[in-house]
């Protein structure tokens, strides 16, 4: 299995915290791309068959219906990006995008609400399993769901773990519907 991380201006710090679960994967046998800058060009070419994304990117929305993620540009400074053209994109790229891990690059109360609409907007594009972390997510949480993910657990199943490593809030976006915990 695959696992990229896709690190937006901003959200360098909650990248630094990701390192022990990646490392984890690691000796699992997964194969865990460097943080790589949350461009289109990079997304395009670092995706695979087989993979798992997470996504460092801070949310904005006008209304509930245009969505943004504010991702890198080509000279690595910011250009949000609409959700749906983003999610075309993920489903060009990584046609077995297995799972879509998104967490706020800003720590800010007001950063929860357009991530939402961020998360609920991709899952119903069809990316796929859409999982929300909240911003901050502990290091013991990120580590718990990747652990259990590379154990082969179903993602409900390691949401249920992040939760018991006492992540703050955890959504999973699907198909079926939105399991909420926390």
């Amino acid at each position: 299995m695959q696992l990229t991380l896709a690190v937006a201006p901003g959200g360098e710090d909650s990248a630094r915290a990701l390192a022990g679960a990646l490392d984890a994967l690691r000796n699992a046998g997964w194969d865990c791309r460097q943080p790589t800058p949350a461009s289109e060009a990079s997304l395009r070419r670092e995706l695979g068959a087989g993979s798992v994304l997470h996504l460092v990117a801070d949310a904005a929305a006008v209304g509930s219906s245009y969505i943004t993620l504010r991702l890198a540009d080509s000279a690595g400074g910011v250009r949000s990006r609409n959700v749906q053209a983003l999610a075309t994109l993920l489903r060009q790229a990584a046609p077995g995008l297995k799972l879509l891990v998104l967490q706020p690059a800003s720590t800010a109360e007001a950063a929860r609400a357009p991530h939402g609409l961020a998360v609920q907007a991709l899952a119903q594009a069809g990316v796929g399993t859409v999982v929300s972390m909240a911003a901050p997510a502990t290091a013991a949480a990120q580590a718990a769901v990747y652990r259990a993910l590379a154990a082969g657990d179903r993602v409900d199943d390691a949401v249920a773990a992040a939760k018991a490593a006492a992540l703050g809030t955890v959504a999973t976006r699907h198909a079926g519907g939105e399991q909420r915990l926390g």
